[in-house]
C-alpha cells in the first residue's frame, strides 16, 4: 500500500519493508549498472515494493508499459 505522503527525491534507504514507492530517477552514473537496472526493468515510472532490508536490499519491480501510437 502507498503511503500517504509525498517525498521528493525520497531514497530507497528510507522505504521500510512492505511499502511501496515509484522509480522517478537514479544518481548512479555508472553506464554498465545503469544499463543492468533498465535491463531489469528499473525505469522512471516503475513501481518498487521493498521485500527486505538487512543484510542487503531485496526489492520488486513492476515496469511501466508505455505505448505509443502512430497516426
Amino acid at each position: 500500500m502507498f503511503t500517504h505522503f509525498s517525498v521528493t527525491g525520497c531514497s530507497l534507504e528510507l522505504l521500510r519493508k512492505g511499502e511501496r514507492g515509484i522509480v522517478t530517477f537514479s544518481k548512479n552514473q555508472h553506464e554498465t549498472i545503469l544499463k543492468k537496472l533498465i535491463l531489469m526493468g528499473v525505469t522512471p515510472g516503475a513501481n518498487i515494493t521493498l521485500k527486505q532490508k538487512l543484510p542487503s536490499f531485496i526489492t520488486a519491480f513492476a515496469a511501466v508499459m508505455r505505448y505509443s501510437s502512430s497516426n
